[in-house]
């Protein structure tokens, strides 16, 4: 067990794009609650959204006036926000200054620039800050260095790191290779798998999303509604399964639980495509009722184009629930073919349709391997095992 002994803890500080109903704030209450578990005073700085709802459901507790809310237009690295930048650095420094913060967790590029600029500002005032940043996907994937402007924050982005960041964190490998690959390799750069913690669950009765026959075929696509998500692909084939298997109203359901900017685009290929009888659109959901869902389907799906590492897979495996997943990213790192999950080629309709096939078919079968799944989450997805290494690394790890 590591301890501070008789010295003092020092205060630090979590930085985030947004508190939302995403990924990115599930780590950051793990990041959270691993350092309070250990005495750590902890502030909470949010850039834009902050929904308060969202970190009780994940067990969270920070106290109001240890919050900093900045309520920017973005909750990315966008041109305007690159613009407006200048304007949130001195209230950030106040709040460090006053809670005698030295060291800062940032989550996202976003949070990555805007506390690069803090931490150099603030040496000219004589605070010193130790500056961590966690990478959470694949950013260079996703936004390529495709233009100018990209190129010119990209390269500005890389002076500050040099002589800002302490270290880098990724939430897989396929991150950090993004990152090296893209931005620059940091001799700390370490990789810490997004864990599984435990969540109060809504009780299973009282789920009752699901529409249709008991013994229908339940599916569940958790995530945000966007191109990247992958909805639209898994919808059209689904649409090729029903009409090659036959499948009857009823007897198969799939819920895209989720909402975001694709949820039009979305609701007219359902309806164009006379899908109204198999899909259903449930909007955002807490996250106990989303473990709830989980447990409750037969089938979890992962679509993704592009992952850094799929929170909703974790969970799915955690729910003994199969997962069915693109290879994208970091969800490969999370699945073993045929033995925990099953993985298809990202994008490749023929391979995804060939496997929802094979799970269909033995939906009667056990098909994923119990004791290797449990054996993963213990090992590399446990909360327990997460934080150890994630506080180990931010005050003792130095040479890591």
């Amino acid at each position: 067990m590591l301890s501070f002994g008789n010295s003092r803890r020092p205060n630090v500080a979590v930085i985030t794009p947004a508190i939302a109903r995403e990924g990115i704030t599930k780590q950051v209450a793990n990041q959270i609650a691993a350092l309070q578990e250990r005495k750590v005073n902890v502030c909470l700085i949010v850039l834009s959204d902050f929904d308060a709802d969202v970190l009780q459901e994940l067990g969270v507790l920070v106290p109001p006036q240890d919050i900093l809310q900045l309520r920017q237009q973005d909750a990315y690295l966008s041109p305007q926000a690159f613009l407006s930048s200048l304007s949130i650095i001195g209230p950030i420094l106040q709040f460090l200054k006053k809670r005698q913060v030295s060291v800062v967790v940032a989550n996202a590029p976003y949070a990555h620039f805007i506390m690069r600029l803090v931490k150099l500002f603030g040496f000219t005032t004589g605070l010193r800050l130790a500056l961590h940043q966690y990478y959470h996907g694949l950013q260079y994937a996703q936004f390529p260095l495709n233009s100018f402007p990209r190129i010119t924050i990209n390269s500005l982005n890389q002076g500050l790191a040099r002589l800002a960041d302490n270290s880098h964190i990724s939430i897989s490998k396929a991150t950090r290779t993004d990152v090296e690959a893209h931005f620059m390799k940091h001799h700390r750069h370490v990789v810490l798998y997004n864990p599984i913690f435990n969540l109060a669950k809504v009780p299973t009765e009282k789920v009752s999303v699901f529409v249709g026959k008991e013994e229908a075929f339940k599916i569940v696509l958790p995530g945000r509604l966007d191109c990247n998500k992958g909805q639209l692909f898994f919808l059209e084939v689904l649409e090729r399964f029903l009409k090659r298997k036959r499948i009857k109203a009823g007897n198969l359901q799939l819920l895209l639980i989720g909402a975001g900017e694709a949820e039009e685009e979305i609701k007219a290929r359902i309806r164009n495509n006379s899908l109204n009888a198999f899909v259903r659109l449930t909007g955002a959901v807490s996250n106990p009722h989303l473990r709830c869902m989980l447990e409750k389907a037969d089938l979890v799906v992962v679509p993704s184009f592009v992952e850094g590492l799929s929170f909703v897979a974790l969970e799915a495996l955690a729910a003994g629930t199969t997962l069915l997943a693109s290879d994208a990213g970091g969800l490969k790192e999370v699945v073993n073919d045929g033995e925990t999950g099953f993985l298809f080629a990202a994008g490749d309709q023929e391979d995804c349709l060939a496997k929802l096939e094979h799970v269909y078919h033995n939906r009667d079968k056990e098909l994923i391997d119990r004791a290797k799944v449990e054996q993963d989450i213990n090992n590399r997805f446990s909360y327990k095992v997460y934080k150890e290494k994630f506080f180990r690394h931010l005050f003792y790890d130095t040479n890591s």
